[in-house]
């Protein structure tokens, strides 16, 4: 049977239970306004029933708090999670886009594309009056560099932009390490506490906030099962991407590797993609995409937007692999492999956009190239011919046998870059430099068919800088002629970049490959002499050509016979992507506005989802300061029942004691 002062004993449960429940609810009002913080609750239960061997059979002994635990609702966690992921990838493309958008501004409040590009046309009709003025001369041509100079500030504010982005996914790189260091660490502690069987709920609060954290550059799924059922240890691991980060107490790291090679040919330098590290430190050959189809976050929308080629990216199939041999400026003989591929996906010069030198990958391995050829045959087609690197410097002989059986060893595939299927600063660069090579190259034919001035045959208008020898070489584009068959070379045989252009065909259209945005200009000699600027083809006629004594200009000509040929090819002409020179800036307009209306509205729609996932998520583990108040009262009253009871306990044991007789 029960002892005599049993009633105590339960009395005291009842205190010490509800002194543990006002405490918790104590610690929930004091972090009412704690970030991650979880409500927490004191789980109570009857105390085991004792035996009494008595005819009214078991006995309660009272009551026991059993554990404090967080209350949390892993669901609500896990779609926080992939929605914040969501949210921070079209927020990241909202935010670049809308920089993007300032760039292309073409309205009365900036003078944009179609401003500069009216006031060159104003000054080419003009011409039309009087084509032997020279103020009017000198007019056009600044007009014409105020072109260029717009298309090299656009492709340097684009390409700036490039590299403010791969700062910030360095940025990231460092923080997804940063929280994946932590998250182990905190893992040891759980289960370092939780080895006791006690709860370590706070730190479980700082896990998951460090989970929410790293929710914003990555897709992260998570996985907690028990490791052992005698210790009751539990392994925890996260996931990025598909990829395994944490295991417990063990985590991976990514690293930034710069780019030895660019991918595309008006990419920034020092472009970075990053590997996995090894549980030494040391980096892998593992590439780590942000770009798959099932990743998010903030990282994926960086690496979109700056490297989204829209799906133009070179590819094609390897038809033949062969042999090499050059001599250098020492007279020391290499040899190195060609790799011949059919069926490319760019053919046209405006499509062009691999590096002159670069990385092609054959089969799915990466080899490097130091330039390639571009031939057109009737029989086959457009063919491409890529250099690639020499494995070795140190001997006369440095042929890669490897390569030889890339022709039997898989699909035969070649690609560099890859698709990248977004509109990114790559895809705008190609624009640019697209619209660029169709316009001029239509602009200095017209320009090379017709005579300056002074009799003389004409000279390009429009030219390139050689922007890998700072300007001491210029692609001049006057032998151009616009053949089919014409064929491009980016190597010389000395594998040295800065003379990349020497073996080019220069009569060439593709020779237009070497012109961008960012190194077009105005033929200096024009700048300098206005008269040299070609407004008419005196051969149209057979009357030969008379020239003033005194000012050394054509005098019996109609000076001005090309000028609605130039003016057409402004205004009327189909230049690029079928519409005409002067609407060119409202395609690329149209192509920012459509993915930044995307961007903004999915921003907004997950945003939404994202603050009603948070509200239902607080509703469960949010500290709600009413129901923790109405828990005090609760748990006084509680409290103070055991209290009177061990008082009226105490009153019937000193009657009990004191005052019964024997």
């Amino acid at each position: 049977m029960a002892s005599t002062f049993f009633g105590l004993t339960i009395g005291e449960s009842g205190l010490s239970t509800y002194q543990a429940a006002i405490n918790t609810t104590a610690n929930n009002i004091a972090n009412v306004r704690t970030d991650g913080y979880s409500r927490q609750e004191t789980i109570i239960n009857a105390a085991e029933a004792m035996r009494t061997y008595m005819n009214y059979g078991t006995l309660g002994t009272g009551v026991q708090a059993t554990a404090i635990e967080q209350v949390r609702d892993l669901y609500y966690d896990m779609k926080y999670q992939s929605t914040n992921a969501k949210y921070n990838n079209y927020d990241t493309k909202a935010y670049y886009l809308d920089q993007i958008q300032t760039y292309f501004q073409d309205d009365e409040t900036v003078d944009g594309f179609s401003s500069i590009f009216s006031n060159m046309y104003t000054a080419l009709e003009s011409l039309n009056t009087d084509a032997a003025e020279y103020s009017k001369r000198q007019t056009y041509v600044g007009t014409a560099q105020s072109l260029c100079t717009y298309f090299n500030n656009m492709s340097t504010n684009l390409s700036d932009l490039q590299e403010e982005i791969n700062e910030v996914i360095k940025t990231d790189v460092t923080a997804i390490n940063t929280l994946a260091k932590k998250i182990a660490e905190v893992n040891e502690k759980i289960n370092l506490v939780e080895l006791t069987g006690e709860n370590a709920n706070e730190l479980r609060d700082e896990r998951a906030l460090l989970i929410d954290e790293l929710s914003q550059y990555v897709n992260v799924t998570t996985e907690e099962v028990v490791a052992s059922d005698v210790t009751g240890l539990k392994n925890y691991k996260v996931w990025i991407n598909g990829s395994l980060l944490v295991d417990t107490g063990e985590y991976n790291q990514l690293e930034c590797v710069e780019r030895e090679n660019k991918v595309n040919q008006s990419d920034a330098d020092n472009l970075v993609d990053i590997y996995w590290k090894d549980a030494t430190g040391e980096r892998t050959n593992t590439l780590f995409d942000p770009t798959i189809s099932t990743a998010d976050g903030s990282l994926k929308a960086l690496f979109l937007m700056r490297d989204g080629n829209n799906g133009s990216y070179f590819n094609g199939t390897i038809t033949d692999v062969s042999e090499y041999t050059y001599t250098d400026a020492s007279s020391n003989t290499y040899t190195c492999n060609t790799v011949t591929i059919s069926d490319p996906s760019l053919t046209s010069p405006d499509e062009l956009t691999m590096a002159s030198e670069g990385t092609i990958y054959l089969n799915g391995t990466a080899y490097d190239y130091d330039g390639f050829t571009l031939d057109y045959s009737a029989s086959e087609g457009y063919t491409y011919t890529f250099y690639l690197t020499p494995v070795s410097s140190s001997s006369s002989t440095i042929y890669d046998s490897v390569i030889s059986t890339i022709l039997t060893d898989g699909s035969n595939s070649a690609y560099i870059g890859g698709d990248v299927d977004y509109m990114g600063i790559p895809y705008y660069q190609q624009q640019l430099n697209g619209f660029l090579r169709e316009f001029m190259s239509s602009y200095n034919e017209i320009q090379l068919s017709g005579q300056d001035l002074y009799g003389e045959d004409g000279v390009a208008f429009y030219q390139a800088e050689d922007i890998y020898t700072s300007g001491s070489t210029l692609y001049d584009f006057s032998d151009v002629t616009l053949n089919e068959g014409d064929a491009l070379s980016t190597f010389t045989g000395t594998h040295l970049i800065d003379t990349y252009s020497a073996n080019s065909d220069t009569s060439s259209y593709y020779y237009y490959y070497f012109l961008t945005a960012s190194n077009v200009i105005v033929n200096e000699d024009l700048v300098a002499d206005a008269n040299l600027v070609v407004t008419a083809n005196y051969e149209d006629d057979d009357e030969n050509i008379a020239v003033d004594e005194d000012s050394g200009l054509v005098s019996n000509k109609d000076l001005s016979n090309l000028v609605d040929d130039f003016y057409d090819l402004c205004i009327s002409d189909k230049v690029f992507r079928n519409t005409t020179a002067d609407a060119f800036l409202q395609c690329i307009i149209s192509d920012v506005a459509v993915d930044a209306n995307e961007a903004e509205n999915f921003q907004t729609n997950y945003e939404n989802i994202l603050n009603s996932i948070t509200a239902q998520r607080t509703s469960v583990s949010g500290v709600d300061e009413d129901e923790e108040a109405l828990d005090l009262v609760k748990y006084q009253n509680a409290y103070n029942l055991s209290s009177k009871l061990i008082q009226v306990l105490s009153e019937m044991y000193d009657r009990l004691i004191s005052q019964t007789g024997v």
